[in-house]
């Protein structure tokens, strides 16, 4: 997503991970006190990765949205990458100066 910031990103993966490790281990298979399949897969286990995926896509996009936009530059080298996919011709940045850091 071209609106996507490094605030947001970080937030979503964090999130995401907390909330699928603590799913595992409070409603993991083995552990499974409360149906919480939400009326899917036929009443197997609801697996983490799905709530967690679903908070990180969330926080990715409302931290993103609240957050300044990325720098031009970076959404000049994103649409970049994007033509290079789209075409298979790379742009050549080597004389271009290194990003600093």
């Amino acid at each position: 997503w071209r609106r996507l910031t490094m605030a947001g990103a970080a937030v979503g993966m964090v999130a995401g991970a907390v909330v699928a490790f603590v799913w595992g281990q409070s409603w993991g298979a083995e552990k499974q006190p409360l149906d919480v399949t939400l009326g899917l897969f036929g009443g197997e286990h609801l697996y983490e990765i799905i709530p967690g995926f679903a908070v990180c896509l969330v926080l990715a996009v409302v931290v993103s949205l609240i957050t300044p936009q990325p720098p031009a530059k970076a959404m000049e080298e994103y649409d970049d990458m994007l033509d290079s996919l789209a075409t298979g011709e790379a742009r050549d940045r080597s004389s271009e100066e290194p990003a600093a850091a």
